[in-house]
């Protein structure tokens, strides 16, 4: 599969885990961070809320879906603030630089 220039293989009965993994594969491969600019469809917020009414998720999206309504969002120059994005062991870790 060659997409958004990553080279992936498919899996067999990889299900909805195939997008999370297409989106690490891009993270692996580009800085971009508009991969992070997704957010809840109406119907998955209460199924994620915990007894706090907080949302908790991963960093990565769980459905193309989840862009829908992202279309319209720009990059805004920070004046020389950046976010880094590392990946240890797999997992993705944020670096944030401070003011």
């Amino acid at each position: 599969l060659g997409i958004f220039q990553v080279n992936m293989p498919l899996l067999y009965g990889e299900g909805e885990k195939a997008f999370l993994r297409l989106q690490d594969t891009i993270l692996q491969c580009s800085q971009d961070q508009t991969l992070l600019a997704w957010d809840f469809e109406p119907q998955h917020r209460q199924r994620r809320e915990d007894h706090d009414g907080v949302l908790a998720t991963g960093l990565l999206a769980t459905s193309p879906r989840s862009f829908k309504n992202c279309g319209k969002i720009v990059e805004i120059d920070r004046h020389g603030l950046h976010s880094k994005i590392r990946s240890y062991n797999g997992a993705h870790h944020r670096k944030r630089a401070l003011a």
